[in-house]
């Protein structure tokens, strides 16, 4: 599990983990420079090794306890969110019926205090070409522990360490299987990157950067020409979103690589930051 300033999570989410129907060998929190009582609630937990992040970035604190592991079996989490009380069983039952490696559970999206807001139906297989295009496996792998290196060290610069995992595993592995049952509460709180985004224009464009510097990361690491065209047109489309302009618009537009959808969305996003963060 790896936190920053979760507060008024932490006691939620630890307790979930440890009360699974399967008993955890071995937790591991790894603190993100917390400012706030993070890292006192976590010590209160006996069960728990806390552990500080040498590197700012959770997607360093995931590295961090992932370096850590050394159990057969391992899972990510974060520490705002809530398993379900027999997530381990049935995501070690999923594997092993399906015989793979690893794999991700889908989720129920909740308000603040965990009041279900939206469930979204999955695909039980994503190939490695549908995880360029966005995370649709999310964040919470499970896994034998043998895969860890796969996706290990992280580069530097990395802003999404659930996306470039997933990226990495299909890579390897040719795509990423979901157990579709959701497993676990994900939580959106007025702190969280998820909500902010929805109401705050700079935080939107700058999540668009983010995408688009990510994907200019992950590109030495795609292992055929077709996943690397696609990596191209991502940046493409986003830079035509960032950097609007006639000829990139229609740059777009000419293009067979984008459906009707991103055509749309690039043809129509100056209105669209104006209307939506008026």
């Amino acid at each position: 599990m790896f936190v920053y300033n979760e507060e008024n999570y932490i006691d939620e989410s630890l307790s979930a983990v440890l009360n699974q129907t399967v008993q955890i060998d071995q937790i591991i929190v790894v603190d993100d420079f917390s400012t706030d009582a993070t890292r006192d609630i976590v010590q209160q937990c006996v069960e728990v090794r806390l552990v500080e992040s040498r590197k700012r970035g959770m997607a360093y604190a995931c590295e961090t306890g992932l370096k850590l592991v050394d159990t057969e079996l391992f899972f990510l989490c974060h520490g705002d969110d809530v398993l379900c009380k027999n997530y381990v069983a049935e995501m070690y039952k999923f594997i092993c019926e399906q015989e793979i490696s690893y794999a991700y559970s889908n989720f129920i999206t909740t308000d603040s205090g965990l009041t279900p807001k939206r469930f979204i139906n999955k695909n039980d297989y994503y190939d490695k070409y549908e995880l360029l295009d966005d995370c649709f496996t999310g964040g919470y792998l499970f896994g034998y522990s043998e895969i860890i290196p796969y996706f290990m060290p992280f580069p530097n610069g990395l802003g999404f360490e659930d996306w470039y995992i997933s990226i990495e595993l299909s890579q390897q592995f040719g795509g990423n299987h979901v157990n579709n049952r959701p497993l676990f509460k994900y939580r959106r709180h007025p702190d969280s990157d998820s909500m902010n985004f929805q109401n705050n224009r700079e935080k939107y464009l700058k999540l668009l950067h983010r995408n688009m510097d990510f994907l200019t990361l992950v590109r030495s690491i795609v292992s055929d020409g077709l996943s690397a065209r696609i990596i191209e047109s991502r940046l493409q489309f986003y830079d035509a979103m960032i950097n609007h302009s006639l000829s990139k618009t229609v740059s777009v537009l000419a293009s067979d690589l984008f459906t009707w959808r991103e055509k749309l969305s690039v043809s129509l996003f100056p209105l669209t930051l104006r209307l939506k963060y008026r």
